[in-house]
């Protein structure tokens, strides 16, 4: 093997010149070759014979191959074909191959093999010049399509870590690691790395039980910019027991105010309440919420009473519907990529008359497993919107009762301190007192782990201050689902009515030897009621009403009404951890 290349092609700094490998078992022909390619401006390495010139590509890697057809040994077509099979390096460097025949079958032949060109012999130096010049271009187009391919699988692969790593973080800050809870069951499909649909669920201090199902406008990473915010807020006062419409309203403004005009949230909260055995619905532009009785197999539509949420210049009523809490109900939040779903047989989509047959059909079993085997949600093409579908069951729930009041460490401030508040009709519309107080009460002394019981008991002895006391409202008009319904509607159209009177909130701290006690006196200025009546009633387990109180007493050492009833007193007892 003679290798000849010009003075300075592997020098620092200096342009790479093409390389052409000469094969010819003939030295005149290498030679007269050789000096051809040297006038072109391209540095020659030769080989004599089939095994030299497979180890010449293997050193030198050539840019192009000038290839006899007839050699000892191993011939043209036979090079070619071991150069092919080698890698992806030698499978594109062009080979013409030097023949003095022009048989068509030979030429052939030599094509099959691998050849991209010939040059019959005798040849001018113009056609050799064509021929290299034509063949370096397709050359250099292979090298840019490579170095195009492999910049682009570099970047897909820090893309997809970045992607990776962005969906665990996303994931993290949006779901704060918590598991659904056993009544909740969801079905999700994204049409893109990020999904743009949104699911939460948490409990408030006293039980209840929320879920905010959201769709954001479009998919992707731009429609998942708004669920981080949104999020935070709906955990944060959602661990805090703001109400349903305080929750939303305050996603609305921070939407608003961070998202723009053209980015907005279809969404629907709900709120199961076991201690009030009342269910909550805000649906604010998505599709109908769906409510099955599975023993009656009846489906009623929960509308959307609202526009999505972030949009600017709506007014809002902020007004959920309500019905009393029936464990043989099931509540099915989805987004309208569900109805727009392609299905697994025939044309077309399931649409809001399938989905309501589906559920009629499978909802009281498993409709999670029914919509898979209806959908085609893992096709090749993906589906075109997030599809997300969310089953919450009304079964199963429990009232908290505020576990043992054995302090596992004890609170902050054991000493003897009180706090008082004293709020009118404005915040008893707009706002909530107990949450004004907790929120004080939060920064100014910590109660450990008597916060919730404590938000418990003033919530329930302030609800019967505004209802009984300044609303004058009967709680046996609960005594079915119809008369729930309408007692909660007149509840809100007295309150927006109210103009005068005041409730007044009192919570004393007393240390004991053994711990302490926290005193809680709720006075509404209503006319009053008979506490004498009230104390000797008992409630059934069944009855629509009067289980707020019975959980005041299962959680307070001593519960008292006194004045003309107006006046609401509890006892909340704690001891101290015995020390080791």
């Amino acid at each position: 093997m003679d290798t000849r290349v010009r003075e300075g092609r592997d020098g620092a700094g200096a342009a790479r010149r093409p390389l052409v490998l000469v094969v010819d078992d003939d030295p005149a022909s290498r030679m007269l070759l050789r000096e051809l390619v040297l006038l072109e401006g391209c540095d020659v390495v030769e080989a004599a014979d089939g095994p030299g010139a497979l180890a010449a590509c293997e050193a030198h890697r050539p840019d192009m191959v000038l290839l006899d057809v007839l050699m000892p040994g191993m011939d043209g077509p036979e090079v070619a074909r071991r150069l092919r099979r080698r890698g992806e390096e030698d499978a594109i460097v062009p080979i013409i191959f030097v023949t003095a025949v022009d048989d068509e079958v030979e030429l052939a032949e030599c094509l099959a093999a691998g050849g991209d060109d010939f040059l019959v012999k005798p040849y001018g130096r113009a056609v050799l010049a064509a021929k290299l010049r034509a063949w370096m271009r397709t050359r250099a187009l292979h090298e840019e399509v490579r170095r195009q391919r492999d910049a682009l699988a570099a970047h897909k692969r820090r893309r997809d870590y970045e992607d990776d790593f962005a969906k665990r973080v996303f994931a993290r800050l949006v779901a704060r690691g918590e598991e659904d809870p056993p009544n909740l069951r969801r079905l999700q499909v994204p049409a893109a790395e990020f999904c743009g649909d949104l699911v939460l669920a948490a409990r408030t201090p006293d039980g209840r039980q929320r879920l905010l199902v959201g769709d954001f406008t479009g998919h992707g990473l731009p429609a998942a910019l708004g669920a981080v915010p949104t999020a935070d807020i709906f955990y944060a006062m959602t661990a805090k027991g703001f109400p349903l419409a305080a929750v939303a309203d305050t996603i609305d403004r921070r939407l608003r105010q961070g998202l723009g005009p053209c980015m907005f949230l279809a969404a629907a909260l709900v709120e199961l309440s076991p201690e009030l055995e009342l269910v909550r619905v805000l649906n604010a532009g998505l599709p109908d919420v769906l409510v099955l009785h599975t023993t009656e197999r009846r489906l009623r539509r929960v509308p959307a009473d609202e526009p999505p949420l972030g949009v600017a210049g709506v007014e809002r009523a902020w007004e959920p519907r309500h019905w009393r809490l029936d464990p043989a109900e099931r509540i099915f939040v989805y987004s309208d990529g569900l109805l727009e779903a392609p299905l697994r047989e025939g044309d077309g989509t399931l649409g809001e008359e399938g989905l309501e047959a589906l559920l009629l059909a499978h909802g009281a079993d498993d409709a999670i497993a029914a919509l898979r085997g209806r959908l085609c949600l893992d096709c090749p093409e993906g589906v075109s919107d997030d599809v997300t579908f969310v089953e919450l069951r009304c079964a199963g729930l429990t009232v908290p009762v505020g576990g043992s009041r054995r302090a596992p460490a004890p609170v902050a401030d054991r000493g003897r301190w009180r706090v008082e508040l004293e709020v009118g009709p404005e915040l008893l519309r707009h706002g909530d007192p107990v949450l004004a107080l907790m929120a004080f009460l939060d920064e100014a002394h910590a109660l450990g782990p008597h916060r919730d019981s404590l938000f418990v008991v003033l919530r329930e002895l302030v609800a019967n201050a505004l209802e009984h006391g300044l609303l004058r409202l009967d709680s046996g008009i609960k005594r079915d689902a119809d008369g729930f319904a309408a007692y909660y509607a007149e509840r809100d159209r007295r309150l927006g009515a109210l103009r005068e009177g005041r409730i007044r909130l009192r919570l004393e701290h007393e240390p004991r030897p053994d711990g302490g006690a926290f005193r809680l006196t709720v006075e509404d200025t209503g006319p009053g009621f008979d506490a004498a009546r009230l104390a000797r009633a008992s409630t059934p387990a069944t009855a629509a009403h009067g289980r707020g109180l019975a959980l005041v007493r299962a959680l307070c050492e001593r519960v008292e009404h006194h004045g003309q009833g107006n006046v609401a007193e509890a006892v909340y007892a704690w001891q101290a951890e015995p020390a080791e």
